[in-house]
């Protein structure tokens, strides 16, 4: 059963046991939601990271927050807060000129590929707009497709910081 985080958190009670368990297993949801019954500077940070591969960034820095007014300068928190911040900084519209969209063009048109053109690929799955499943069950659909490799979230982190010291250092 080594591996099997969904049955682990499954059997553990202790929310920050079954936190660790949902997170590992990428269940990133059910993560936050069991490192939130906690308030310790530990079970704040926990969450934030949870929210940050959930791609929740606003509520990710509040985590982090958190985690820090119980411990000042703890760097973990405050590295991964400064991550949460470029990546939401990173989503946020451009300012420009040009109609004060945001550099957001609107569709002409939407068009759905009805030739089946695309089923075909090994490469794309696609589901379809009658399919019948809600917004929720779509995104969770999308996150289970998204790689979520700790390896990822640190080279990630790292290029934070990395640039952080070269702006420093100029």
């Amino acid at each position: 059963m080594e591996g099997d985080y969904s049955a682990a958190a499954e059997r553990y009670t202790d929310s920050m046991r079954i936190g660790a368990a949902w997170y590992r297993a990428g269940e990133f949801e059910r993560a936050a939601a069991a490192f939130g019954q906690r308030s310790s500077a530990q079970a704040h940070f926990n969450r934030g990271n949870a929210l940050i591969m959930l791609g929740q960034y606003e509520q990710a820095i509040a985590a982090f927050a958190l985690a820090l007014e119980q411990r000042q300068d703890w760097q973990p928190a405050i590295e991964n807060q400064t991550l949460a911040r470029v990546r939401l900084a990173r989503l946020a519209p451009a300012e420009d000129d040009a109609g004060g969209t945001g550099g957001r063009l609107e569709a002409d048109e939407i068009v759905f590929d009805t030739t089946g053109r695309v089923n075909k690929s090994q490469a794309e799955q696609t589901v379809d707009a009658d399919s019948g499943l809600t917004d929720t069950q779509l995104r969770e659909l999308w996150l289970r497709r998204v790689a979520t490799k700790p390896a990822d979230f640190l080279r990630a982190r790292f290029a934070v910081q990395f640039a952080r010291q070269s702006e420093a250092s100029q």
